[in-house]
């Protein structure tokens, strides 16, 4: 998909998104406790570290798909492309690539 390919209304938030400097995300480790079931995440980006709480026993199938991404390394360098102020953050969509944008590659479902 290449930058032009994406709607405009789109292209115009997420372009804002990366001109405003939002968080690039870094690495992203997932840390086994409980008999090897993962329940933290733990994002480091440029603004600091996030820790994501991981509700394994009550959304096996979303952990195992985002695991998957985390493990694939597929989020490393991905950008957050929506900031709403005390009610989201949303990134691992899409990383810089050069002046451009590209979306991180789709896994098939689980």
């Amino acid at each position: 998909m290449t930058r032009n390919s994406l709607p405009r209304p789109l292209m115009r938030r997420l372009r804002s998104a990366v001109m405003a400097m939002l968080v690039l995300l870094g690495m992203m480790t997932a840390s086994a406790v409980n008999a090897g079931t993962v329940s933290v995440v733990r994002m480091q980006t440029t603004m600091g570290l996030i820790d994501i709480q991981l509700y394994d026993a009550a959304t096996p199938l979303t952990v195992a798909n985002f695991l998957s991404y985390v493990n694939s390394g597929a989020f490393n360098q991905s950008i957050f492309h929506r900031s709403v102020p005390g009610f989201i953050i949303q990134g691992g969509g899409y990383f810089l690539n050069g002046n451009s944008l590209s979306p991180v590659v789709a896994a098939p479902p689980l």
